[in-house]
């Protein structure tokens, strides 16, 4: 099964990128988020639920899109190349221009998502090789 990776903030938060995720869940990709963003760490002693992590907009989108909290992996604050290599991603898509050429350089196939009509128009594509 190929793996697909989407980064988070102004990538899958985005409505035309929930939909392309969705689509790809449906043809049977296995489909994950990788961000930038922090984890959650609450002692051990409490229990974790992510209706009170920083992290509730990202649970909130994910959900109905099924992609279970497991699936979820934070680089705080790193950039992504790594965890995507470690993990086996085939695909990787995201706004930052760094993060794409990082996954391009190690083998990942990448693309840049944003609304400027020449990244839009990239996307789709893109987008349409699945």
């Amino acid at each position: 099964m190929k793996k697909f990776s989407f980064d988070y903030d102004e990538t899958l938060s985005e409505y035309d990128v929930q939909e392309f995720a969705k689509e790809l869940i449906a043809k049977g990709y296995d489909v994950w988020v990788v961000t930038s963003r922090c984890d959650d760490h609450w002692p051990d002693d409490k229990d974790w639920s992510p209706d009170i992590s920083g992290n509730r907009d990202l649970y909130f989108t994910v959900a109905p899109l099924g992609i279970p909290h497991e699936k979820v992996l934070f680089t705080n604050g790193s950039l992504k190349h790594r965890k995507l290599v470690e993990h086996g991603f085939n695909f990787h898509l995201d706004n930052l221009v760094e993060e794409v050429e990082g996954a391009l350089r190690n083998g990942i196939d990448s693309a840049l998502f944003g609304y400027y009509p020449d990244e839009f128009e990239k996307f789709i594509e893109w987008k349409n090789k699945f």
